[in-house]
């Protein structure tokens, strides 16, 4: 499926039948006009849902960054689809296999029918050896979990203009646009929240305040998880065999495998591991020391990661502790 999209195409392509949904490409295209401050306008009539929503997203971005109050515009007759009909049964959930998403996965698994995952968002289009590896796993946990899998590859990350927002402001607005596309067969997107509820200073693209405004009368979109930090979904679900088989927390693609093991949220993810003593069964990361690992991650820069090592000192294992006040020391320093 394509559009075009201020002189460029933007394309999502799949072996699952997609829905060529306007609300997918407007999803997608929404956070980059309301940074550049130009308004929306589209061909296609849309989702009267969607729409309000898209203003209340703008409300929040203007509020949270400061970007521009713009306008979406569309063809006279603006019609809300879900009035024709119920929604299509399933549920999806996008998925990348990391510990927000495989919480969600195991909380929700008697409702979640379809684990969504996307080449281009943090794999890039042409990382065909790491799509292979994960999609490899994805089929494995959708088989462990008798669940469908559905991949998209899409140029949202590329695009001239979709990808002017940063992503860590944008991402939201392509998670939805994926449960758009597949909205002839789902009707709710389950988005798993990075942070807790209870962290206000977290202003992220996927949010508790930004994620259901994305809904349209054939989707519903939701974001869950608010409930618990992340080494609190790790620890709920490190006992159980498929988490320890295809867990991927790595996003820096700084080594061919799916967890270098060496970047920072991977060593981060080990120490969770190493206090649950449940480290030794996990294989998704390479042999290693983890007291070495910590002493070569480079200074912290960010203060809140430096109170979550903070709290990682307490019961943690002697050489590991001892690496971690290492750490700490040189961060505080800088």
């Amino acid at each position: 499926m394509a559009a075009d999209v201020d002189g460029h195409r933007l394309w999502f392509r799949s072996r699952t039948p997609l829905r060529n949904s306007v609300e997918a490409y407007a999803s997608a295209a929404w956070p980059s006009a309301l940074l550049a401050g130009r308004d929306l306008e589209l061909d296609r009539p849309v989702s009267a849902q969607w729409l309000q929503g898209a203003r209340q997203i703008g409300e929040v971005a203007h509020e949270w960054w400061g970007w521009h109050r713009v306008e979406v515009h569309v063809p006279a007759v603006v019609r809300d689809v879900g009035i024709s009909g119920p929604r299509a049964p399933g549920v999806g959930l996008c998925f990348s296999g990391g510990v927000d998403s495989f919480h969600s996965l195991l909380a929700e698994q008697a409702r979640v029918t379809v684990l969504v995952s996307a080449l281009g968002f943090d794999i890039p289009l042409d990382d065909r050896a790491r799509w292979r590896q994960w999609h490899d796993w994805l089929t494995a946990i959708g088989r462990a979990t008798g669940t469908r899998v559905v991949t998209i590859a899409t140029n949202v990350r590329t695009h001239p203009f979709a990808s002017l927002a940063p992503w860590p402001m944008s991402h939201g607005g392509a998670l939805a646009a994926l449960g758009h596309l597949l909205s002839d067969s789902i009707g709710e997107l389950i988005v798993s929240a990075s942070y807790p509820r209870v962290m206000t200073e977290a202003k992220w693209g996927s949010h508790w305040r930004l994620d259901p405004h994305w809904s349209s009368g054939r989707l519903q979109v939701r974001h869950v998880g608010v409930e618990l930090w992340r080494a609190e979904k790790l620890a709920a679900i490190a006992d159980n065999p498929v988490v320890q088989r295809h867990l991927r927390v790595c996003w820096e693609d700084t080594t061919p495998d799916l967890n270098c093991g060496i970047c920072e949220k991977c060593i981060r993810t080990q120490v969770v591991l190493d206090r649950l003593g449940l480290l030794g069964r996990f294989t998704v990361f390479p042999a290693g020391a983890l007291p070495d690992s910590i002493d070569r991650l480079p200074a912290l820069r960010n203060p809140d990661l430096m109170e979550v090592y903070e709290g990682f000192r307490a019961d943690a294992a002697p050489t590991v502790r001892a690496a971690l006040v290492r750490l700490l020391a040189r961060s505080e320093g800088r």
